[in-house]
């Protein structure tokens, strides 16, 4: 049997997306995405990090900011990091696709508004 894992989450930026480019020239756009789940006293705000790559990273560089509602779709992994001398672990979701959800940002925003479409690319790996 094949192993297989994609999540889905929809949220919204907690940044402007921070573009980059591999030592092979390809685009990767890093960002966060904040998501609640429940409600009341059980509300609960998860944090994403997120992974674009190709020509769905450098689209996202230029239509999204902070506070942007999205769609993210790809594959989870767990990236390991030292902070102040002890390993942690983060979430990572890696994607070669996003689109808006929710309503289009608004007039005054300081990047354009994009098409309402999915943007991908493949994926290096």
């Amino acid at each position: 049997m094949p192993n297989f894992a994609n999540i889905t989450i929809a949220g919204h930026l907690g940044k402007d997306p921070e573009l980059r480019y591999t030592a092979k020239e390809l685009a990767v756009a890093n960002f966060s995405v904040a998501v609640t789940t429940g409600f009341g006293d059980r509300e609960c705000l998860t944090w994403y990090r997120v992974s674009v790559f190709g020509k769905a990273a450098e689209r996202a560089e230029q239509y999204l900011k902070k506070g942007s509602a999205v769609l993210i779709n790809g594959e989870p992994q767990n990236r390991e990091y030292e902070k102040d001398g002890q390993k942690r672990y983060s979430l990572e979701i890696s994607t070669n696709k996003w689109s808006f959800a929710g309503a289009k940002p608004e007039a005054g925003a300081s990047k354009p508004a994009a098409p309402q479409a999915e943007i991908s690319d493949d994926i290096p790996f």
